[in-house]
């Protein structure tokens, strides 16, 4: 625990990260050096959940490039609209002109 001194989140009279100042020590203290490796872990992390969004190209080029991986991985059509950042209903047009079923979530509780 530290105090707000020398911290990269201090933006004078609170805290980036708190949202107030703290009166005693603070989780959130970071150097300059920490906060930058605290995003790039939280970007890792991210693409870890998530996987990689693709964030050009057509909704064509999204779709060529990894409609398989993300279908295989047993996603609907709207998680893989989510990723790649396209329309759902793109993602099925596409998927049905593949001649593919959609993945269907299975019910809670049976284990699949």
């Amino acid at each position: 625990m530290n105090s707000c001194k020398g911290c990269f989140y201090n933006l004078g009279d609170t805290c980036q990260v708190m949202r107030h100042k703290q009166t005693g020590g603070c989780y959130a203290y970071a150097t300059m050096e920490e906060a930058i490796q605290r995003e790039k872990d939280i970007e890792a992390y991210k693409e870890y959940c998530y996987g990689t969004m693709i964030k050009t190209g057509t909704p064509r080029q999204k779709l060529d490039a990894e409609f398989t991986k993300l279908y295989d991985l047993g996603l609907r059509d709207i998680e893989i609209g989510t990723r790649l950042q396209i329309s759902p209903s793109t993602v099925g047009y596409y998927r049905r002109d593949l001649g593919l079923p959609t993945n269907k979530k299975m019910p809670a509780g049976t284990g699949k």
